[in-house]
């Protein structure tokens, strides 16, 4: 490596110099001096410049059902740059979704248009009710959030409506209803939301309801109503006629109705909501699966959303386990959409049946010597940051609860 060069003059200028430079195998601030003579003065200038891994993160998880009793003995090294490697463990009584491989990868993809920045928020708005005690990551994301609210504040347009991408010509219709699904949730949650921005939102959310009417051409666009009215239902001011035309419109969407369904959930008419859907089919038509960022898993966890607004654990649970699974498939790829859907779904359900008598999940854990308990209430994820090593570890888990559990390390 280079470290000294010299370069003539033959009067004032500038000129160039390039030098190469070799960083450390680690991540963190390299600190560069630079110094330069001649003609009788020298100067000297100090910098730092940031190294980064030109990787993206890398996340791997397992996931395995110890029954009461059952033991687990897991041996690991880390992997990825030294120094940068962390883990995690959870447990559940419920099958788990690996909230924080996933919450991650939301929160770390590199992209910024509205619909990125809904999905990685909302999911966290839930994150203090659903794995209390874990005040670091509580933290973190009531920073996201805030964060977040007002760069979506910043993008609504005249109109009211949010575009996908800051300087758009028109709102996205599909994306207005999920800034404004996100808000209102983060209002419920305490989040302090500008009166006139969700007055803004929700007149927007108003005018283009009432203005809707089906096209036989465009029968997808069902989807995208039926979205909007679930949001004026959840906001308190269900658009009742906009909502009874929907319903006795033929061959509506199954996404549709299931929304629809929702819509009237929230508005206190569960036999309304019961009538639009069939308990016994989760389908979805295949044709109109990639309209309004949607995908079979997308649609599927929006069906399971409904069925906590409508008190219907016992039918949601298969569907639950089978969001779950596919969500952990580890060659699986999902959009944005489809993980934020997935995991605000997945903590809506695990609040709304918290119910009953459950017990308490509790798993003994021995983690390189040092012993300790991981307990979470129903509904809920109990979990555990690691202090790992560099070099060998080892974990070994025990469920001392009654009941089967989900753990994910």
């Amino acid at each position: 490596m280079e470290d000294r060069k010299e370069t003539a003059f033959s009067g004032p200028g500038e000129k160039d110099a390039e030098f190469e430079f070799t960083v450390s195998d680690k991540t963190g601030k390299a600190r560069i001096e630079v110094r330069a003579s001649g003609g009788g003065e020298s100067a000297r200038f100090t910098m730092e410049i940031e190294v980064r891994s030109p990787n993206p993160p890398e996340t791997r998880s397992e996931l395995r059902i110890l029954n009461p009793g059952e033991k687990s003995e897991q041996a690991f090294i880390p992997f990825g740059i030294k120094g940068t490697s962390s883990a995690t463990v959870e447990v559940s009584s419920m099958p788990s979704i690996n909230l924080t491989e996933k919450l991650d990868w939301l929160i770390a993809y590199p992209h910024g248009c509205s619909e990125q920045i809904t999905s990685a928020l909302f999911p966290q708005l839930f994150i203090s009710r659903l794995a209390p005690g874990n005040e670091e990551l509580s933290a973190k994301s009531a920073s996201n959030i805030s964060i977040g609210i007002n760069t979506l504040l910043g993008r609504q347009m005249n109109n009211g409506g949010i575009p996908l991408w800051p300087g758009a010509y028109q709102p996205d219709n599909w994306i207005t209803s999920y800034v404004s699904h996100f808000i209102l949730e983060a209002e419920k949650t305490g989040y302090s939301i500008p009166s006139s921005f969700r007055q803004r939102l929700l007149r927007y959310q108003k005018t283009t309801a009432q203005s809707w009417r089906h096209d036989i051409n465009y029968p997808y666009t069902a989807n995208d109503q039926a979205y909007r009215l679930f949001i004026l239902a959840l906001a308190g001011q269900p658009e009742r006629g906009a909502m009874n035309r929907l319903r006795e419109t033929t061959e509506l969407p199954a996404l549709a109705r299931w929304l629809l369904a929702a819509a009237f959930a929230e508005s206190g008419r569960p036999e309304a909501a019961e009538e639009l859907v069939d308990l016994r089919s989760y389908d979805i038509e295949p044709e109109y699966y990639h309209y309004y960022y949607g995908s079979p898993l997308r649609d599927r966890t929006v069906i399971l959303y409904t069925l906590a607004v409508l008190k219907k654990y016992e039918e949601a649970l298969p569907l639950l386990k089978e969001i779950c699974s596919e969500i952990n498939r580890s060659d699986g790829w999902y959009s944005t959409q489809t993980i934020g859907w997935g995991l605000y779904a997945y903590m809506k359900f695990a609040g709304l049946s918290a119910t009953g008598e459950k017990r308490i999940a509790r798993i003994a854990m021995n983690f390189n010597g040092e012993k300790k308990e991981i307990s979470a209430a129903p509904g809920m994820i109990g979990s555990e940051n690691l202090r790992i090593r560099d070099d060998n570890n080892k974990l070994i888990l025990e469920n001392i609860s009654s009941d089967p559990l989900y753990v994910t390390f």
